[in-house]
């Protein structure tokens, strides 16, 4: 729950992304809105396809927003981490 928690915002997400590839996504909202929270997600999502992240691996945002699959969600971190470091 700690990690759903850290993550659902998407903003970590997107620094994540922005500190592997600077540019890779947008600024990442930082208002407590749903919405916002839900786009941040969608950024980091749309990146991974730039990372070259299988669909396969990755996750769609209401498996994180709404805590419904976070083993999905580590896969794709973990995907994500594998082509990172085998750069």
């Amino acid at each position: 729950d700690d990690v759903q928690a850290t993550l659902k915002s998407g903003t970590v997400l997107c620094k994540l992304a922005n500190s592997i590839k600077p540019g890779t996504t947008r600024k990442p909202h930082t208002k407590k809105l749903a919405a916002m929270h839900r786009e941040n997600v969608g950024w980091f999502l749309a990146s991974l396809d730039g990372f070259g992240v299988p669909s396969s691996d990755q996750f769609v945002t209401n498996d994180l927003y709404e805590n419904s699959n976070m083993r999905q969600v580590m896969y794709c971190l973990l995907a994500l981490k594998r082509i990172i470091t085998q750069s």
